[in-house]
Formats: structure tokens, sequence, C-alpha cells
């Protein structure tokens, strides 16, 4: 049995995603067109990205850690959401400003920069351990239920691995 690709430090969703081109582009088609609204009275916690800040479901992805699970209600304001020019250059993640802004008091904003993205069906897919080519049939509500109800597919692979060997070794004993 191979080691896994996640033994020792597993990749960051920002070392995932890069390896897509910008969304919209073949490679990565499909983007969300659900609008990103800033929530009127955001709920402050501790970290930027567990608070409330924003409408809908979805929750900014921290580019520099493990990418969260996609759950199967992933579609609409339910999406995940990209800091697409902290994924392409680098910049400070909006989020932690912005974060950082209402903590000195300030009052929220009536906007979202640009620069905030919900995650395509290619990537999501991509986060979850599919191929960057895997094809997802119907709706795009519905390709991405397929993501989050599926068992990641490195996932399914280790466990299969272990049953496998589970079976050898009662095989070996009779």
């Amino acid at each position: 049995m191979s080691i896994p690709p996640t033994a020792g430090r597993p990749r960051t969703a920002g070392e995932v995603l890069r390896q897509l081109p910008p969304p919209g582009t073949p490679g990565n088609e499909g983007p969300c067109r659900a609008r990103i609204t800033l929530a009127k009275r955001p709920v402050l916690r501790r970290s930027p990205l567990a608070g409330m800040l924003l409408n809908g479901a979805g929750r900014p992805i921290d580019l520099d850690r493990p990418a969260p699970t996609i759950p199967a209600s992933a579609g609409g304001n339910k999406t995940s959401l990209v800091d697409e020019l902290e994924l392409r250059e680098g910049a400070a993640p909006w989020i932690v400003q912005y974060h950082r802004h209402l903590r000195s008091g300030r009052a929220p904003l009536a906007e979202a920069l640009p620069r905030l993205r919900r995650l395509t069906v290619t990537e999501a897919a991509l986060l979850q351990s599919f191929p960057a080519d895997f094809h997802f049939e119907g709706s795009q509500s519905s390709q991405y239920a397929q993501v989050g109800n599926a068992v990641p597919p490195l996932l399914a692979e280790a466990v299969a691995g272990r049953v496998l060997l589970a079976l050898q070794g009662i095989a070996d004993n009779s």
C-alpha cells in the first residue's frame, strides 16, 4: 500500500487551488454567480473565518490550511468563498482586514470587494481530492451536492486499502 499523499504535511487549500486556472476559463469552468453580501449586523468572533461577517452560509477558506469539507448544501450563497487576490497574488486576506476594521469599532461596509468570490464546482471537487478533469452532471447546484455527498476519493482509497489489508490478514490466518 502506498503512503497517503497527505502523510506528513497535508496540502493547503491555496496549494490545491493554485493548480487551476482562474474561474470561468477552460479547466475551471462554471463559476458560482451567487452574490456575496456583507452582514448588516456582523457577529464577531476571535477568528475572522469563524465570524458571521457575510450573509449566507458560505465561509471564507483559509488558504494556508487544509481545506474544510465541502458540504452537500453548497451552491448559491452556501458556497465557500475565496479571496482571489490572496490566492493569485499573495495579498493579505481581505476578510482578516475587514474583521480588524470591525473590531476597532468602525461601521460595517455596504458591499464586499469584488476580489471575494465563490468556489467553482471544479475547485470544490479538487479540494475534496477529485481529479481536476472529473466531470459532474446536472445543474450547478446538483454538481455541488454531488461533490459534498461523495466520499473524497483519497479517503475512499485509504479506507479501501485498510479493508484490503484486514481481509488479507483474515485470509492469511485461516
